[in-house]
């Protein structure tokens, strides 16, 4: 089955290679995390914490909350974002940043959070902007600031979340934090925190701070800080969240003082806020993270620690009983009593956990102007925007490190099974989610073989697609029609590639959006010889084999398809060499089954012709337990023939075929006979127990006709593949067949019958 992607799919994975703050987001969303694991105060959850989140949020987003050993840059270059010409600027005073895997949801060549090392504990600024030169669009991603977004996740634009290699290639590895580069000296000079870290020693109840603004006008200071920050808002798309957090914190060290209308003020600011974000993230997530911008545990503790000049004169002053509707929660509040004492006071009291943890966290950022025109306190700004340390030693983990046997031990150690190219007892021959190779000689049948594949795949409703490198449109969708899918099932289910250019960042995001927009269940990929040679790589270099296997092929298995590779052998038995032609490593990249074809009569159009399928690699092992030992060195897995002596059609049937010794001993076309009359039987008892049509589950047909169990599926097989039966879901996800028509044996279709099922053709 096609994988399903979300955090579940990947979580224990990102766990494994030591990423420990692997935490899950809404599907389709950046926020919010679980409350309390972000910022100087949140933890970094356990496996145990993992493994639940991997059952709540099974299709969720994924993000990382960077270990202390690692920063993220993160770059933004589009719309009116300029983060790639902000980290040009800087690498001209700093030096180039070395190349690093990105986490991206835009092939743009710029965008994304680049990775690195760093001493644990180091902090650095969290904006690069510069602001005479209207540079902007990079924040500093770090333990105590935001988070990594990455794969599988799906941006609320759409568009999925990727790892790029360090030369900026789409790749299905997931790094390990101990693999990044280290971050250049240079840089974390640069972009060291200017403000000693503090820590907090109050505990404000954040309700009754906000229960206790002072009423009235707004006051001239903060009718100038509003303005101030809606136009620092403005005027900087790439930071909304910092500067807004900056300028709330602002607003109630104003309230602090004694200065009313701030709560209109956030109101506003609030307003102008929501209409600048809703458009990437909706009105309603954009409204909650302001909310929460307001909430922050951490604001409201360091003006308590900080009082101003003004204190004195603020305590004890009530602050008279009022009703009022606020933008700052989701539903109106009254206030009930008098709140005896100044805004900010701290309060000596315990308070429940997930209130004290929040999702955005303050300490974003360090101010690098202060707000002189209202009169803020320098001394409170340094200490309002500087952090607490918190910070635990934690060296980067690497991958001579022990594997962690709790994330193995909680996965599926069961051996994988093949899904597709189903012979006709049931038995696939081919792995999703791996890629799986044809390999013969030039005319040998290989791709009828995968498009068979593809045709079985779409008559079952699913999604195919196939990127061809040496065929044209017409023909293949021509092969499709003959093999008996019909025009409306093509245009559904069918997705065609015909590529002619190198595959360019631009092509990679086009492909890519097809992968995650249609999911297909088969991937052929038709032409690898002449795809290397397109890409500019060559056939005998096993570096750039390796190379083709990372750009190419592996991510098409990421979203669990079944990738089917097509190659060719020399002509030349002797200098095969194993496998197909060119460099040894194109073997080693097939990681699922590599299957051999060879004609064993020659067929062609108005002729019928047989081939013969056979193991030659088989990594998970499934594949090759069904084959069996014929000669000395072959691992038969099965027979095809193709008959196209019927014009416009195609018949096309894979099959165990009898070895020799069970021939003699049945004699000819018995094992034909067998099936057919194994067919009229399960016909005749679905006739009888299915009089309203609803439909037989297989294990009741398995069940009540007699016989053995293989060949019961061998002949039900034949019975959907050639129309007489539908199968579909059913109750608790039982598949049900129901008869279309009966099976009247042989004269339904003549010794046609003996040739194949429905599909396939003429000469490759």
């Amino acid at each position: 089955m096609t994988k399903e992607l979300g955090y579940a799919s990947d979580a224990s994975v990102y766990w494994g290679l030591g990423w420990q703050g692997v935490l899950p987001l809404p599907a389709g969303q950046k926020t919010p995390p679980p409350k309390g694991t972000t910022g100087y105060d949140g933890y970094y959850p356990s496996f145990a914490d993992v493994q639940t989140w991997t059952e709540t949020y099974p299709d969720g987003n994924l993000a990382l909350r960077l270990p202390n050993t690692v920063v993220g840059i993160d770059v933004d270059h589009y719309g009116d974002k300029r983060g790639g010409e902000t980290l040009a600027h800087f690498e001209s005073l700093w030096g180039e940043l070395p190349p690093t895997v990105r986490s991206t949801a835009r092939l743009d060549g710029v965008s994304g959070i680049r990775l690195y090392r760093v001493p644990a504990g180091t902090q650095l600024e969290t904006v690069i902007t510069v602001p005479h030169l209207g540079l902007g669009g990079i924040e500093v991603i770090q333990f105590f600031h935001r988070y990594c977004v990455s794969w599988p996740s799906v941006h609320p634009e759409g568009l999925r979340y990727r790892w790029l290699d360090s030369e900026g290639r789409v790749t299905t590895k997931i790094p390990r934090p101990g693999e990044l580069p280290e971050l250049p000296q240079a840089w974390i000079e640069g972009l060291a925190r200017k403000n000693a870290p503090t820590a907090t020693s109050s505990s404000v109840d954040v309700s009754a701070v906000l229960a206790s603004l002072p009423i009235g006008g707004q006051t001239f200071r903060v009718t100038q800080a509003l303005a101030k920050a809606k136009t620092e808002l403005l005027s900087n798309p790439a930071s909304r969240h910092d500067i807004t957090l900056k300028n709330v914190g602002r607003l109630f060290r104003l309230a602090q003082e004694g200065d009313a209308g701030v709560r209109e003020a956030l109101e506003d600011l609030r307003a102008a806020f929501v209409a600048l974000l809703q458009a990437d993230r909706g009105e309603q997530e954009a409204g909650i993270e302001f909310d929460r911008m307001v909430q922050n545990n951490r604001i409201h503790n360091l003006i308590a620690d900080t009082p101003s000049m003004t204190m004195d004169s603020l305590m004890g002053r009530p602050v008279q009983t009022t009703e009022f509707t606020t933008g700052l929660s989701t539903t109106p509040f009254r206030i009930e009593q008098d709140f005896a004492g100044p805004v900010h006071a701290a309060i000596d009291t315990t308070f429940d956990e997930d209130r004290e943890r929040f999702v955005q966290d303050l300490g974003t950022f360090t101010i690098t102007e202060h707000l002189a025109e209202v009169n803020t306190l320098d001394d409170f700004d340094r200490l309002l925007w500087a952090e607490e340390s918190g910070i635990v030693e934690e060296a980067a983990r690497s991958d001579w490190d022990e594997v962690n046997a709790a994330v193995i031990l909680a996965g599926d150690l069961s051996r994988e099974k093949p899904t597709e190219l189903l012979r006709e007892d049931g038995e696939p021959l081919l792995y999703d989610g791996r890629i799986n190779a044809l390999v013969g000689e030039p005319e040998s049948g290989k791709s009828w073989v995968a498009m068979l594949a593809m045709a079985q795949a779409i008559h079952r409703g699913h999604h195919t697609l196939m990127l061809d490198f040496e065929d044209i449109p017409e023909s293949v969708f021509g092969r499709l029609l003959l093999m008996g899918v019909t025009e409306a099932q093509i245009v559904k289910y069918f997705h065609y590639v015909c590529p002619s250019t190198p595959l360019s960042p631009a092509a990679q995001a086009t492909l890519f959006g097809l992968l995650d927009k249609h999911r297909p269940r088969v991937i052929l990929f038709d032409g690898v010889n002449a795809a290397m040679t397109l890409l500019g790589l060559k056939l005998n270099e096993n570096t750039d084999a390796t190379q083709f296997h990372q750009i190419m092929l592996k991510p098409l298995t990421a979203t669990g398809g079944t990738v089917i590779v097509i190659d060719h052998v020399p002509k030349a038995q002797e200098s095969r060499g194993g496998y197909a032609i060119g460099a040894q490593a194109k073997k080693a990249m097939t990681d699922g089954a590599m299957i051999q074809v060879e004609v064993k009569e020659t067929f062609g159009v108005g002729r019928f012709g047989k081939l013969q399928l056979s193991v030659m690699k088989d990594k998970p092992g499934s594949v090759r337990k069904i084959a069996e030992k014929r000669g000395r060195s072959t691992d038969y897995l099965a027979s095809l023939t193709i008959d196209s002596r019927d014009e416009g059609k195609v018949v096309m049937r894979l099959f165990r075929e009898e070895n020799e010794t069970e021939k003699k001993e049945n004699g000819t076309h018995t094992g034909e006979q067998k099936l057919m009359v194994k067919m009229m039987e399960i016909s005749q008892f679905m006739e009888r127990v299915d009089k309203e049509g609803k439909g037989v589950s297989k294990n009741a047909i398995e069940s009540n006709v007699p016989g053995a169990a293989k060949d019961i599926r061998a002949a039900l097989f034949q019975l959907v593949d050639r129309g007489y039966v539908d199968q579909g879901p059913g109750p608790r996800s039982v598949i049900l067949n129901k008869l279309k028509r009966p099976y009247a044996g042989p004269e339904d279709n003549g010794l046609d019958f003996i040739l194949g099922t429905s599909s396939t053709s003429s000469e490759e």
